[in-house]
């Protein structure tokens, strides 16, 4: 049993790094002609390189288990988040908010690609410290990161929500249904795996479009939802 749990976490090891190493390299060649995003993205990797992402996660469940509302970490690729915004009809006059942005990828992205307003949400201090430290060295603007409980944050100023919902506990959702339900009408809420109607709610929110995106596990659902 030991060997075989040795050899499945290599396999495993080889399959997480080689999609990194994907993910970087269509990132680079879709989006690098962007200087100051491109020099951003080069320094996340540089503060995280591999799994540390993971790990840095993983360690704050363990000492913070009161306040823990996912189950492990993850992360949306750039290219699957770009399908997504296209679909979404993200503009450079919305507001997004990504709940759980950890090291606050997607938010320099979106500010940087679309050029819209972006605020990062995490509860993890680590992500957003070196986050913030990011935005004053390279004097980002229209860009915020909270840290805070996602539930706690001033969702109202959103224009649009992203959240990876896959890592996320079930018994948060019912907390995280009654904080989305204080957004404006018209908010786009995007959620993956689940849709807000699976979790409960089928009066407050109405489904615009379902598609397929990958992730680093499997192809899963997104669902881009609207406030009515």
């Amino acid at each position: 049993m030991i060997i075989i749990k040795f050899f499945r976490n290599l396999l495993l090891g080889f399959y997480f790094h080689f999609w990194e190493l994907w993910d970087f390299c269509l990132a680079a060649t879709k989006f690098y002609w962007r200087p100051k995003f491109a020099i951003t993205d080069l320094l996340l990797h540089l503060l995280y390189p591999l799994t540390v992402a993971d790990r840095i996660c993983y360690n704050f469940l363990k000492v913070a288990p009161e306040d823990r509302v996912q189950i492990w970490y993850g992360e949306t690729s750039l290219n699957g988040f770009q399908k997504i915004c296209r679909a979404a009809n993200l503009s450079e006059h919305d507001h997004l908010f990504e709940l759980g942005s950890g090291r606050g990828r997607l938010v320099f992205w979106a500010q940087g690609v679309i050029k819209c307003r972006a605020t990062g949400v995490d509860i993890n201090p680590k992500f957003i410290k070196r986050a913030l430290q990011l935005q004053r060295l390279l004097r980002w603007r229209n860009i915020a990161f909270i840290n805070a409980n996602f539930l706690d944050a001033p969702l109202t100023e959103a224009t649009c929500i992203y959240l990876y919902g896959t890592a996320f506990e079930q018994p948060s959702w019912p907390n995280l249904l009654t904080a989305l339900r204080t957004v404006q009408p018209g908010t786009k809420i995007i959620t993956v795996t689940k849709s807000l109607a699976d979790w409960g709610d089928t009066e407050n929110f109405r489904c615009l479009d379902t598609l397929q995106i990958g992730y680093v596990w499997v192809r899963s659902p997104v669902y881009i939802q609207e406030k009515c």
